[in-house]
């Protein structure tokens, strides 16, 4: 969403141009990528060793967390927004995204679990969902701000497909490799 729309939101929103809202648009990866080299693998270790957390449950834990997280900030920002300008939406962007690195130790590593001889060929239909999705989300985007004229309703659906996805995950993931 953020290197699609981001842009178009901090212009329309806030009056700012795109090439005056550079720290607000590098901050959320710049976060993303901190919380991925230096907490996943730590919480990762706490969760195995403290809690004795099996495969699975550390994929649940990451996967459900990286959405739930990820649509609770979504669904603070317009109230942050409001609140706080730029710098709420920043926030809250920063918080989805950090919640977000979660996933490449959740249902990303997952791929890895479930086959050992085909793992190329389900990372690649996985990530063609992925593709079909990253196709389909602008134009959903862009009908929803003409349907409704607000961000509000773009953030709110957002969080929801996030919420599904994680209940999904949740309900239906395995580690149980099929080959």
């Amino acid at each position: 969403f953020m290197t699609s729309w981001g842009p178009s939101f901090y212009q329309e929103s806030f009056g700012t141009r795109p090439e005056d809202a550079k720290l607000a648009l590098s901050l959320p990866p710049l976060i993303n990528i901190a919380i991925k080299m230096l907490v996943s693998s730590p919480l990762e270790g706490l969760l195995r060793a403290r809690l004795r957390f099996s495969t699975l449950q550390c994929r649940r834990f990451f996967t459900v967390s990286g959405f739930a997280g990820g649509s609770l900030a979504l669904l603070l920002l317009p109230a942050a927004s409001a609140r706080g300008g730029s710098a709420g939406a920043t926030a809250c962007f920063s918080i989805a995204n950090a919640f977000v690195a979660l996933h490449p130790a959740g249902f990303k590593a997952n791929y890895m679990d479930v086959t050992s001889a085909s793992a190329g060929a389900v990372t690649g239909i996985g990530n063609t969902f992925a593709s079909l999705a990253s196709f389909a989300g602008p134009h959903l985007v862009a009908y929803v701000l003409r349907r409704y004229g607000s961000w509000a309703p773009v953030f709110a659906m957002l969080a929801m497909l996030q919420l599904l996805a994680g209940a999904g995950f949740l309900l239906f993931s395995t580690t149980t490799p099929v080959d």
